[in-house]
């Protein structure tokens, strides 16, 4: 399971079950508050922010090089880049001071952050036996922008893959083809696919032309049946696999220069079972 399906669109698990966390936390702390007369809802917001900082704050800091020409980029948290570590470690000590430096809400405080804690743990948990469970590379023949079929197995080989599913009318898929173009000429031992979905080869060359890309490996998906069997259903997506073909990692949205080299990172860095 790599995308939580809303209708036409797509959303990250981890997302998710931090909103779903967060939200058993509000209602449990609001119910056991109201009881004992000891507000903790507004201590809990500060929590959240303060995780959700440290986590973006680690992860700028890891891959600072790739924010340096751009600080800017460095507040657009829409690339996804988060550092869990960082956000457990901000997540940690906000909690000790909250509940060090207000005694008489330990009890509720407490209680709510326990309920989202389970709720988080559980949700990851069972992300993590359905993501262990997802099909590998589906075995699709799509075609060239010859309109020559091949099989994406044969295109594959044996190498890590990086498939990013876009079409020309899509804003982030155009913002972020820079940024694929570089890690493809940098990253020789990843093969990356581009795989345009729904649209006719003459509109994809006429796009690439006009933007000056020299892609390698685009590939036609004229059903969009990558992205269904896939589960996605808005655009961007980059899916990544190890070269025997599981996939590990899902972007969804634009990538961002940093958050692009953490999941390639993550890609080469995969232990095979």
């Amino acid at each position: 399971m790599s995308a939580v399906i809303v209708g036409p669109l797509s959303f990250s698990p981890t997302y998710i079950l931090l909103a779903l966390a967060f939200l058993a936390a509000v209602l449990v702390g609001g119910l056991m508050g109201r009881v004992s007369g000891v507000p903790v809802v507004g201590k809990l917001i500060d929590i959240l922010v303060i995780t959700v900082f440290s986590a973006r704050l680690g992860f700028v800091l890891i891959y600072f090089d790739h924010y340096r020409d751009n600080l800017f980029d460095i507040i657009n948290i829409r690339d996804g880049g988060f550092h869990l570590v960082s956000g457990i470690f901000g997540f940690g000590l906000v909690c000790a001071w909250k509940l060090r430096r207000y005694p008489r809400d330990r009890r509720v405080l407490g209680g709510a952050l326990a309920v989202g804690l389970v709720v988080w743990l559980g949700g990851m948990g069972l992300f993590r036996v359905l993501e262990a469970q997802s099909l590998g590379l589906p075995a699709l023949a799509l075609r060239q922008l010859d309109d020559t079929p091949v099989l994406l197995s044969e295109i594959v080989g044996s190498k890590p893959v990086a498939i990013n599913l876009w079409a020309t009318w899509c804003p982030p898929c155009i913002r972020e083809m820079p940024v694929l173009l570089e890690a493809q000429q940098r990253h020789p031992e990843i093969m990356f696919l581009f795989v345009n979905q729904g649209e006719q080869a003459a509109t994809i060359m006429e796009f690439l032309e006009r933007q000056q890309l020299e892609l390698e490996n685009v590939l036609l998906d004229p059903h969009t049946i990558l992205g269904r069997e896939t589960g996605h259903r808005s655009l961007p997506v980059t899916l990544f696999y190890t070269a025997d073909g599981r996939m590990v990692d899902t972007h969804l949205g634009e990538l961002s220069s940093a958050t692009l080299a953490y999941r390639l990172q993550r890609l080469a860095t995969k232990p095979l079972p």
